[in-house]
C-alpha cells in the first residue's frame, strides 16, 4: 500500500514551503522519525520527519520546488517491491489534493498546457516558472520531448537550440538581474504589503541612558554576565511596561482585540536568508541574565537557519533595534497581528543647557508604532513616557 508525504504546516503564516534537500533517495528505506527532508519557509529551514516507515518510491517534488501545505511531495510503499507506476501516482496524487490541479500537473486552458483537448501535460514546479518568465508555450517544448514530464533541464535545453537573427537585435542595455520572489521574501514582501494596509501611527522619543550605561558596564564585569547587551535593558524595560499596558499587549483580530495576561516579546532578528522575529516567551518574569541566555540562544539558530516552530508565533509585542548598524532613529513596521512594535536606534552623546551651563548626556532614540484601530494616541505615548523613564533610572534588580 501506497502513503503520500505531504507539505506539513509549520506555522500560522505558513503557506507554502521550498524544498532544500532529500535526506534519502528512491528507493531507500525510511524509518518513522527518521528525517525525510528539509523545507524552507518564510521564517526559517526545518527538518521533517517521516510520520510512518517504509520505502520511498517517488519523488514529486524536486529540491528547490515550491510546494503548498497539505501538498503532496513524495510517496512512500509498505514494500520494497509492490507495484508501484508513475502514472497510477499522478491519479493518487489528484485524488489526494482534491483538486483538478495537482502538482506538476497544468490543466487544459491554462498558461499553453495542453496538447490536445483534455490532455494535460506533466510540468515540474520549476519548469513551469522558467516558461512563464521566457514566454514558452509549453506545447513547443513538449513536441521536442514527447511522452516524459518537462522538468527545468528541458526549458534549458530547448532555449539553447533556439536562433536568433543578431542584426534584429536591439542595441544591447544592462536590464539588470531579475531575483525570482519566492520563499522567504516573497512571504515577507507580503506581510509587509498587508501591514501597510492598517493604520498606523509611529511616535518618536529619548530616553537619557547615561545611567543605565554604567550599571550595564558594572554589570557586565561581573562572572558570566558579559552576554548582556543594551537590548537586554530595553526587553526588561518594555516587558515590565507591557504588564501595566494590557492594550499594548495584544493583537488585533477579526471581531474584536485579544489583550494577554502574559508578555512574550519577539526579537526582530537580520539574517541572511530574511527577517526572523523568534520569541523570548514571558520576558516580564525573567531576569536580564536569563533575557541574554533566551536571546543568544535564538539569534543563533536564526543565523543558522535552524529556528523550530515553537520559536515562532505568538509574540504579544516586538522590538527592533538596529543601533548597531548606526540608525538614529526609524519608522518601524507592525508585526502582524500584534498592536504595537518598539523601534530602537544608537546611543547618542548631545550637548544640552540646562539654562546656566552646558553639560553631554547620552540619548537613546525610541519609535513606537501602533495600530491606531486597537489603541488611541494618549495610551500609546503614556507606554512609550513609561517605557523611557525605565531606560533612564533602571533598576539593579532586573539582573
Amino acid at each position: 500500500m501506497k502513503h503520500a508525504v505531504l507539505m506539513p504546516s509549520l506555522g500560522e503564516t505558513m503557506d507554502e514551503g521550498s524544498i532544500v534537500s532529500w535526506h534519502k533517495s528512491v528507493g531507500d528505506s525510511v524509518a518513522k522519525g527518521e528525517v525525510l527532508f528539509e523545507v524552507m519557509t518564510d521564517k526559517a529551514t526545518f527538518e521533517v520527519e517521516a510520520a510512518r516507515q517504509g520505502y520511498l518510491r517517488s519523488l514529486v517534488a524536486r529540491v528547490d520546488d515550491i510546494v503548498p501545505v497539505g501538498k503532496t511531495v513524495a510517496w512512500l510503499t509498505d514494500t520494497a517491491d509492490e507495484p508501484f507506476e508513475e502514472a497510477e501516482n499522478a491519479d493518487d496524487q489528484a485524488k489526494d489534493q482534491q483538486t483538478s490541479t495537482a502538482p506538476g500537473v497544468i490543466p487544459p486552458h491554462s498558461n499553453g498546457s495542453s496538447l490536445t483537448s483534455g490532455t494535460a501535460v506533466r510540468v515540474s514546479p520549476r519548469a513551469r516558472r522558467l516558461l512563464e518568465q521566457h514566454g514558452i508555450a509549453v506545447e513547443a517544448v513538449a513536441a521536442v520531448v514527447p511522452g516524459k514530464p518537462i522538468e527545468a533541464s528541458d526549458i534549458e535545453a530547448y532555449l539553447k537550440t533556439q536562433t536568433v537573427d543578431e542584426d534584429s537585435l536591439p542595441v544591447a542595455v544592462d536590464s539588470g538581474r531579475l531575483v525570482p520572489l519566492a520563499g522567504m521574501r516573497a512571504t515577507i514582501a507580503r506581510r509587509m504589503a498587508q501591514t501597510l494596509e492598517v493604520p498606523q501611527v509611529t511616535l518618536h522619543a529619548h530616553s537619557v541612558v547615561d545611567r543605565m550605561l554604567e550599571l550595564h558596564r558594572r554589570v557586565k564585569e561581573r562572572p558570566g554576565h558579559s552576554a548582556i547587551s543594551l537590548t537586554d535593558w530595553i526587553v526588561k524595560a518594555v516587558s515590565i511596561t507591557l504588564g501595566g499596558h494590557p492594550k499594548m499587549n495584544a493583537w488585533f483580530e477579526t471581531g474584536g482585540i485579544r489583550q494577554f495576561s502574559h508578555v512574550n516579546v519577539g526579537l526582530a532578528v537580520d539574517t541572511p536568508a530574511g527577517l526572523m522575529v523568534p520569541v523570548i516567551r514571558h520576558a516580564d518574569g525573567l531576569t536580564l541574565v536569563e533575557i541574554a541566555e533566551q536571546r543568544v540562544h535564538l539569534r543563533d539558530r536564526a543565523l543558522a537557519g535552524r529556528l523550530q516552530p515553537k520559536d515562532f508565533g505568538d509574540g504579544t509585542f516586538t522590538v527592533s533595534n538596529l543601533g548597531g548598524y548606526g540608525v538614529e532613529t526609524f519608522t518601524p513596521l507592525l508585526n502582524l497581528p500584534e498592536v504595537g512594535l518598539l523601534g530602537v536606534g544608537r546611543v547618542t552623546t548631545t550637548v544640552v543647557s540646562d539654562g546656566t551651563q552646558f553639560y553631554s548626556e547620552q540619548r537613546i532614540a525610541l519609535s513606537l508604532t501602533f495600530d491606531h484601530r486597537a489603541v488611541d494616541g494618549g495610551p500609546a505615548a503614556q507606554f512609550l513616557n513609561e517605557v523611557s523613564h525605565l531606560l533612564m533610572d533602571p533598576s539593579e534588580s532586573w539582573v
